[in-house]
């Protein structure tokens, strides 16, 4: 018959450190989503860059001082918990002033309450939407949708090679 020998003391400091990782699992969770979220922001920043340059009488593309606002204001947000999920956003923060010439364009074209309302400068969220979408003068040209996509698979693989390797660092202490 088989004969089964436990080290007492080396299994019970296994399980005192499973305990302390059910207890404290706050900042390995975090660590892991901010690691997803830097992996996106990344790629975000990458895309962007590579957004075609508007040309002058050619359709498409964006003006060079609007990629820069969006690099400029893209961010992660702080984290926080809804329900049982601890969730960050990845999106665009801030105003930007368009150069002077189309700040005097923008300018004739707009009555008193929406020049008093642009003091600031133009919602850098509000540049991201109208490049992704399109308006009545501009194509669209999808940037945030695409590198959603691209890098979900990524995003989660990096998410769980952080987890572990936080999981198996704090089971080694």
């Amino acid at each position: 018959m088989a004969k089964l020998e436990l080290d007492t003391a080396r299994f019970d400091a296994y399980l005192r450190r499973l305990a302390e990782l059910q207890h404290n699992c706050e900042p390995v969770l975090k660590a892991s989503v901010y690691e997803g979220a830097r992996v996106a922001t990344d790629e975000m920043r990458k895309t962007i860059v590579a957004l075609p340059v508007h040309q002058k009488g050619a359709p498409g593309g964006v003006r060079e001082y609007e990629k820069e606002a969006l690099l400029e204001g893209l961010g992660i947000t702080p984290m926080s918990w809804d329900d049982d999920f601890l969730n960050v956003k990845l999106g665009f923060d801030g105003y930007y002033k368009p150069p002077e010439v189309e700040l005097r364009a923008m300018r004739r074209e707009m009555g008193s309450k929406e020049r008093a309302r642009r003091e600031k400068g133009i919602p850098t969220v509000v540049v991201a939407r109208s490049i992704e979408s399109g308006t009545s003068f501009s194509q669209k040209v999808p940037f945030v949708r695409p590198t959603v996509n691209r890098v979900r698979r990524t995003v989660v693989a990096e998410m769980q090679r952080e987890l572990e390797k936080q999981i198996e660092n704090r089971m080694k202490r």
